[in-house]
């Protein structure tokens, strides 16, 4: 499967920002391939990081020492993760799948990229959706 990391720092800091870490939150990042939206990460009490790719999990235990860096593929732990905020790294095409597992409440703030025109309407009873950056090709 062909890896696309987000890069555009504007779009990082506008996904960040709303997601409002404070440095006793538990971060999870769902997919962090590169690290390069952990990198922008302010401090925060606890960081963990889903990779299935284990170079890039390597690679992500030696960027980022502190954190808790997690080999595995992220959809099947997704149910067990609870935490302050998800950053869902993972291709658009996954969206329905991490709806369909997330457990209402187990995180305050979740983050992740969705497709132009993707009805979200049958989790609507489960989540509230609010649009924080429109992502494009040159965003990666």
């Amino acid at each position: 499967m062909e890896q696309h990391f987000l890069v555009n720092p504007e779009k990082i800091g506008r996904i960040l920002s709303h997601a409002e870490p404070t440095p006793r939150d538990h971060v999870i990042e769902l997919g962090a391939g590169a690290g390069t939206i952990a990198q922008h990460l302010p401090p925060v009490g606890r960081l963990t990081l889903v990779e299935r790719d284990s170079e890039l999990a390597a690679d992500l235990e030696v960027r980022f020492p502190d954190s808790e860096v997690r080999p595995t593929d992220a959809i099947p732990v997704l149910p067990d993760l609870a935490g302050d905020v998800l950053l869902v790294s993972l291709p658009h095409t996954l969206v329905q799948e991490v709806l369909d597992r997330l457990r209402p409440g187990s995180f305050r703030c979740v983050l992740l990229a969705v497709r132009e025109g993707q009805d979200l309407s049958p989790w609507g009873d489960r989540f509230s959706f609010t649009e924080v950056a429109a992502l494009s090709g040159r965003d990666f």
